[in-house]
């Protein structure tokens, strides 16, 4: 997951946000450009998925490195379209099917 801060957010609220990262038992790597910080954490994004980060005081934004349903996802299929078959009815092959 990789947390962005505020232009605006001073030490004391970095500080806080690396506090709470510890406490949910993860490791975060810190990157100080000239106007944001960058923060990534490490370790089980499922564990911090439900965690109010954004309401944190000095965070701008949250994005997750992995997406929640990655064995569903196209990109993890090579590009490929899933397709099941129902009796003789193909849902998934590029044609509309109405049930």
């Amino acid at each position: 997951m990789i947390i962005v801060t505020r232009e605006d957010a001073t030490e004391d609220q970095i500080a806080h946000i690396l506090e709470r990262i510890a406490e949910w038992g993860l490791k975060a790597e810190v990157s100080r450009g000239a106007l944001r910080t960058v923060i990534g954490v490490i370790g089980a994004e499922d564990s911090i998925r439900e965690k109010p980060i954004a309401a944190i005081p000095g965070v701008e934004s949250v994005t997750p490195v992995l997406k929640p349903y990655k064995l569903v996802a196209r990109e993890f299929r090579g590009g490929n379209a899933s397709q099941i078959s129902i009796g003789n009815v193909t849902v998934g092959d590029g044609k509309v099917v109405l049930m």
